[in-house]
């Protein structure tokens, strides 16, 4: 997953991972990397196709955005710069990655 990031979206975080799963079903492959500042980030791809690649990020609840996302993407459900919402059901928040802003 280090590599796609680095190599595919130039990203790489400056928390320490501490836990990855990998895990195929439906021949889809997919791999989670959770990170010690609440970040989890997530890579799909099918097996007949590798190349195409779907990569979604999520913010455990209270957590500001990391510096290495807040200006290259935007989070559904709060703008970069708003803090966190409050009073949500789960320790996760439902901030996930949208989609890269237009360039």
């Amino acid at each position: 997953m280090n590599r796609v990031l680095k190599q595919e979206r130039d990203i790489e975080f400056s928390a320490k991972p501490l836990e990855t799963s990998r895990f195929e079903v439906a021949g889809i492959r997919m791999a989670y990397v959770f990170y010690e500042d609440g970040l989890a980030v997530n890579v799909m791809y099918t097996i007949d196709d590798p190349k195409k690649r779907a990569v979604g990020f999520k913010l455990s609840e209270g957590m500001e955005v990391p510096k290495e996302l807040e200006e290259r993407f935007k989070f559904a459900g709060r703008s970069p710069s708003s803090p966190a919402r409050s009073g949500a059901r789960s320790s996760w928040s439902k901030r996930v990655l949208a989609r890269p802003p237009a360039r």
